[in-house]
């Protein structure tokens, strides 16, 4: 689900828990005055496909020390992770082919 801006409202965790609005990046990085890097949030994407952002969030502090604002950065990873995953399960088949030939080149060697 988006807003009107565009903005995501709805979010999940990897186990697929519904982010809750206390949850959220900004939401966590203003109540505890900290830097958020990098957070994975799942999220539902208007075609009902589903898309994979890290969020980071920082709060914006004045001169005095005290919160002003918020910050967020959000980068859509969906196509990296995508092609990492790809990339692991190459890995893993050209792996077993090399076993594989390995193996046999060794039952042709004993049977010469």
């Amino acid at each position: 689900m988006r807003s009107p801006s565009g903005i995501p409202t709805a979010g999940f965790h990897a186990d697929g828990r519904r982010f809750e609005s206390s949850e959220w990046p900004l939401a966590r990085a203003l109540r505890e005055c900290c830097v958020i890097s990098d957070e994975e949030i799942h999220i539902p994407r208007g075609d009902g496909s589903k898309g994979l952002a890290l969020v980071s969030a920082a709060p914006v502090r004045s001169s005095e020390g005290g919160v002003l604002a918020g910050i967020v950065v959000c980068s859509d990873v969906t196509d990296l992770r995508r092609m990492q995953e790809d990339r692991a399960r190459l890995l893993a088949a050209e792996q077993a082919a090399l076993a594989t030939r390995d193996l046999m080149s060794t039952v042709s060697h004993e049977l010469r």
